[in-house]
C-alpha cells in the first residue's frame, strides 16, 4: 500500500497524509495548554541590547561610515533620509535639523541623476526647513535653473559646509570641497 493510499483513521481515503495530520501530539496538545494559562511575557532588556529604533540608527550611521570613504554622496544622503524617518531622530528636534542639514549638503555633493533629482524635490518638500530656511533656499537654487556663483556660495555657507560634513576641520574634507565646486560648475552649464 503506497503512503497516499493510508486510510484515515475513520476509514475513508483522504488528503495525502492525512492520517498523520488527524493523530495527537501530547507534547504540542501540553504546550498549548501551557501558553493558554501562562501566557509569555515581553521579557526585560536585561542585556543592554538597544531597541530597534536605536538599532537602526547605529546600522545608518555605519552605513554612512562605509559609504562617505568612497565618498558615495548620494548613498551618505539615502543613509541620512533614513536615519531622519527614524522615531529616535524625529523626536530630538536638535538631532532632526542636524540630520535635515547633512541631507542637504550630500545632495548637493552627489553627481548629477535621476535620483538625485527625486530626492532633491522630496527633501524640498519637507516640512522641518521652517527652522533651516537658508538651506531650503540653497537646495532651491540647485533645483532651479539659476546661476550659482561659487565664491559667493562659498563665502556664505563654508562655515556651515566644514560644521556639517567636516566636524569643523577642513583639512581632511578637501575633496569634499572640490567635490562641491565641481557640483556648482556643473550645475552651471
Amino acid at each position: 500500500m503506497d503512503v497516499e493510499e493510508k486510510k484515515a483513521p475513520g476509514g475513508d481515503v483522504d488528503e495525502p497524509l492525512a492520517c498523520w495530520e488527524s493523530r495527537s501530539f501530547p507534547l504540542r496538545e501540553k504546550a498549548l495548554e501551557l501558553s493558554r494559562t501562562f501566557p509569555i511575557k515581553e521579557r526585560p532588556n536585561t542585556i543592554g541590547i538597544p531597541k530597534l529604533p536605536e538599532l537602526k540608527h547605529i546600522y545608518y550611521e555605519q552605513m554612512h561610515r562605509f559609504h562617505s570613504h568612497n565618498s558615495s554622496y548620494l548613498e551618505c544622503c539615502i543613509c541620512y533620509k533614513a536615519m531622519y524617518g527614524v522615531p529616535l531622530i524625529t523626536e530630538d528636534g536638535a538631532m532632526r535639523k542636524q540630520i535635515l542639514r547633512k541631507i542637504c549638503w550630500y545632495i548637493v555633493l552627489a553627481p548629477s541623476n535621476p535620483v538625485k533629482s527625486t530626492f532633491l524635490r522630496s527633501t524640498l518638500e519637507t516640512e522641518d526647513f521652517t527652522e533651516i530656511p537658508n538651506f531650503k533656499w540653497h537646495l532651491q537654487k540647485f533645483a532651479g535653473k539659476d546661476i550659482i556663483k561659487w565664491t559667493s556660495l562659498w563665502n556664505l555657507y563654508r562655515s556651515d559646509f566644514e560644521d556639517d560634513l567636516l566636524g569643523g576641520s577642513l583639512g581632511e574634507g578637501d575633496k569634499a570641497a572640490q567635490d562641491l565646486k565641481i557640483r556648482v560648475v556643473e550645475h552651471n552649464s
